[in-house]
Order: structure tokens, then C-alpha cells, then sequence
């Protein structure tokens, strides 16, 4: 593989994309934590390809919105959610289709707490009326660590509270 005749420099710096992309599963350009990430691998594209594919993985790019995506051909290393963390996911998903109808492609998309309350409620879970605050914190940190959503901690109401939802 041609990166291991480069620089130690950048060697660490594919080290560091790589280890965030098997991580996180994405690479924004949009979030801070993964930008230099994020434009170091549109710039070694070759080397990202070549490396993820000798370990069964496809990597994603799309540049228009700003995201690099991973994805393993052999289902492995997959996630497993709970009930209600697939129903929070799914609504998330819900939401964000809605409002990405309404908005420009350059335009974050926001969702309030609210909203999300809203949602399930029309779900009509027989077995929860109503969203777990454990489940929604648990989902929550499951969803920022794979960069689905970032929340805004711009407001202080609890319901109200506002989720920035990724880019995608």
C-alpha cells in the first residue's frame, strides 16, 4: 500500500481518519471534531479506498453534503438496538425527511424535543405511552457518538430542547 511510503506526519493523520471512520461510522466536514478528517480523506481518497476494501469495508463520499460514510459488504459489525431506541432512530429519520423537504441543501436541519414527543405519541406504543427519559438519553448518546444528531444546547427547556440532525 503507497501510504506506508509517506511522511510519519501523514501516517498519523490517515491513522486518526481511519480510526474515527471505523468509530463513528462518518466523517462530517460540517462538524468541527471530524472536519480535518474529513478533508484529509477527500484528499487520499485512493489510499481510504484501497485500505477499508482489504478489510471488507465500502467507503462512501459525498461531497455535496459533506459526508463520508462507511459500510462493511459482509454485515458484520453491525449495532444492535433496543426497541425503543429503532422507534426514536425511525422517528429521527422521520423528521428529518419532513424537514429537509422544507429547507434548502446548505440549511441545518433542527428538531425539537417536542416534535419528537409529538411523533411517538402518534405511534400509539401500546407498551409505552410515552418516551422512556432513559431511553431518549441513552438513544441520544448512542446517535451522537455515530454522528446521527448533535444536540443544540442553545435552549434551556427540556422539551424544547433542539437536536441538529446530521447531514446525510
Amino acid at each position: 500500500m503507497d501510504i506506508f511510503l509517506e511522511s510519519v506526519t501523514q501516517k498519523e493523520k490517515f491513522r486518526s481518519a481511519a480510526n474515527k471512520l471505523l468509530n463513528q461510522c462518518f466523517l462530517l466536514k460540517k462538524l468541527e471534531s471530524t472536519r480535518t478528517d474529513y478533508v484529509f480523506a477527500v484528499q487520499h481518497r485512493a489510499y481510504f479506498a484501497q485500505y477499508f476494501e482489504l478489510l471488507g469495508y465500502e467507503l462512501q463520499f459525498n461531497e455535496q453534503q459533506g459526508v463520508i460514510g462507511l459500510s462493511n459488504n459482509f454485515g458484520t459489525g453491525r449495532l444492535g438496538l433496543k426497541k425503543g431506541e429503532t422507534i426514536l432512530l425511525l422517528i429521527f429519520r422521520l423528521l428529518y425527511i419532513e424537514k429537509r423537504k422544507e429547507l434548502s441543501q446548505n440549511s441545518e436541519t433542527v428538531v425539537l424535543m417536542e416534535e419528537v414527543h409529538e411523533k411517538y405519541s402518534i405511534l400509539k406504543v401500546k407498551s409505552r405511552p410515552s418516551i422512556d427519559k432513559t431511553i431518549l438519553r441513552d438513544s441520544i448518546r448512542i446517535f451522537r457518538r455515530y454522528n446521527l444528531l448533535q444536540p443544540l444546547n442553545s435552549m434551556k427547556k427540556e422539551r424544547a430542547k433542539p437536536l441538529l440532525l446530521a447531514r446525510r
